[in-house]
């Protein structure tokens, strides 16, 4: 073992453009889950002695406000309102030469500048880790459709992330699964994670029915509002920011503040959000496709139980009775009105969620398996 090993000194570069919204609490065209577990990783993996970069948006000059952050360091790749303007090509340019001054041991990638990464850190005989961020990334499958060209660049991109990764993480055997099947590649199993020492336990029943997520087509915000109308003596809150387009996050906010029962909250930093899960009387998620969403392990530290039509990730929320998967909006409605009309089990279910967060998902514990994969690619 060589004596950086042992200092526990390994450089980490998180490339993640994204990541500067959450860190200086900013409203974002995209900011989610994987940037929140890359941000909780990085600060773990800071406590215990590495050395932690990340490549964001904009220009040093223009964002003094990130300084020393959690002691990391930035290196700011170009500004986000350059994003429409610069070719693949030049956007890579500027990422590579970010990397290479990073100088890191490892670079890690979750999402977005799909390919780049692994192609700096073939050709510059870097080692690096790409952590699967969405079950579409295995899949093939579109969920942000712009144009025939950046989609196809976005496959061409995850395809190479996949193919060049010396370690690729998936979120669950069902992505472990597509990895083998589709690009024969073996690829490791960590559970996302969370700082359960920041959440405490929901105190009451809850105020409210709570929608979180970037208002996008995939998350199909629209049927929450069509389940608030169908329960009209309950409130419903919607907290969600623009993502790609503008004209959706429009349509969506027009619409729910015209229903009576329903407020629109849009985009609340990440820091805020943790009072409307505890104010919530359960979780509802209406996405088409997911990796293993934030906001589950969320609502679920707040003993708050999930409702959830497409998404149930391994099973878990059936195996644990953590909440319903509903499968069909129908069944949904029906799941819903269950808990609605049956506190004791809702109460269960929360507590359930929460016990389950604490064994399988807190950070204090995924970090150890993070830190046995960096020092095996560093040996």
């Amino acid at each position: 073992m060589n004596k950086k090993l042992a200092d526990q000194k390994i450089k980490i570069c998180f490339v993640s453009l994204n990541s500067y919204h959450l860190l200086i609490e900013k409203n974002s065209s995209y900011a989610g889950g994987a940037e929140i577990q890359q941000i909780e990783i990085a600060k773990e993996l800071k406590k215990r002695g590495y050395e932690i970069s990340f490549i964001i948006y904009g220009e040093k000059n223009n964002n003094v406000q990130t300084k020393n952050i959690h002691g990391f360091n930035f290196l700011y790749a170009y500004n986000q309102n350059q994003v429409n303007h610069l070719s693949f090509f030049h956007k890579a340019l500027c990422i590579w030469r970010k990397m290479k001054k990073a100088d890191a041991d490892i670079y890690y990638h979750s999402a977005g500048s799909s390919g780049i990464t692994a192609l700096f850190c073939r050709l510059n005989k870097k080692k690096m880790i790409t952590h699967i961020a969405s079950d579409a990334d295995v899949t093939g499958e579109n969920i942000i459709t712009e144009n025939i060209v950046v989609d196809l660049l976005n496959k061409i991109g995850i395809w190479v992330d996949i193919k060049l990764s010396d370690i690729i993480i998936s979120q669950s055997s069902f992505q472990k699964s597509k990895l083998k099947e589709r690009f024969n590649i073996d690829s490791t199993i960590i559970k996302n994670s969370i700082d359960i020492s920041l959440y405490l336990n929901k105190k009451s029943y809850g105020d409210y029915l709570l929608w979180v997520g970037m208002i996008r087509s995939v998350k199909q915000p629209e049927l929450f509002l069509n389940i608030a109308q169908y329960f009209p003596e309950y409130k419903f809150v919607m907290i969600g920011g623009v993502a790609e387009d503008l004209e959706l996050f429009n349509k969506i906010k027009n619409a729910a503040e015209k229903i009576a029962n329903v407020k629109f909250v849009g985009f609340v930093p990440h820091k805020n959000i943790y009072s409307y899960y505890q104010k919530a009387i359960l979780l509802i998620n209406t996405s088409k496709t997911e990796g293993f969403p934030n906001i589950f392990l969320e609502a679920w530290s707040f003993s708050v139980p999930i409702v959830s039509l497409n998404i149930d990730p391994d099973g878990i929320i059936s195996k644990y009775k953590l909440g319903f998967y509903s499968k069909n909006f129908d069944q949904m409605l029906d799941d819903i009105k269950t808990l609605l009309n049956n506190k004791k089990l809702l109460e269960t279910l929360g507590e359930n969620g929460r016990k389950y967060v604490e064994r399988e998902h807190d950070i204090k514990k995924i970090i150890t398996y993070f830190i046995k994969i960096l020092k095996e690619l560093d040996s």
